[in-house]
């Protein structure tokens, strides 16, 4: 019996972290608007320096998932562009953010670093 309520209890602690996650998604896109698949997706929680990362698939759409609510860092770059980067994203827990970014064409040693014009749309 006693095994049966520590379990019941992992179970219940387990379902409201999962509850509590929450989710960052995105668009990238080229100058011209067309999608960028294949671009690295690096987000950075700010405080405690913990790293996720992702690809952009064929529409150039991402998501990372199973995040705490904080403020993040997204970097994002593939070749033949320059890094773009999105500081203080705020993240509440249990909520969602779609950023999208449009990379510039140049090298990757060049880095845009955006501040306050990401356009950022937060979903519940």
């Amino acid at each position: 019996m006693k095994t049966l309520k520590v379990a019941l209890f992992v179970f219940a602690c387990a379902a409201i972290a999962f509850a509590q996650s929450s989710h960052l998604d995105g668009t990238v896109t080229d100058p011209t608007g067309a999608a960028v698949p294949g671009a690295e997706v690096t987000v950075t929680a700010t405080a405690t320096h913990l790293v996720s990362k992702t690809s952009s698939d064929e529409k150039g759409e991402w998501t990372v998932t199973q995040l705490d609510g904080a403020t993040y860092q997204i970097s994002i770059s593939k070749p033949g562009f320059k890094v773009s980067t999105v500081n203080n994203v705020q993240l509440a827990a249990g909520s969602s953010q779609a950023v999208v970014t449009k990379l510039e064409v140049g090298q990757a040693t060049e880095t845009v670093t955006v501040t306050g014009g990401a356009e950022i749309v937060q979903a519940a």
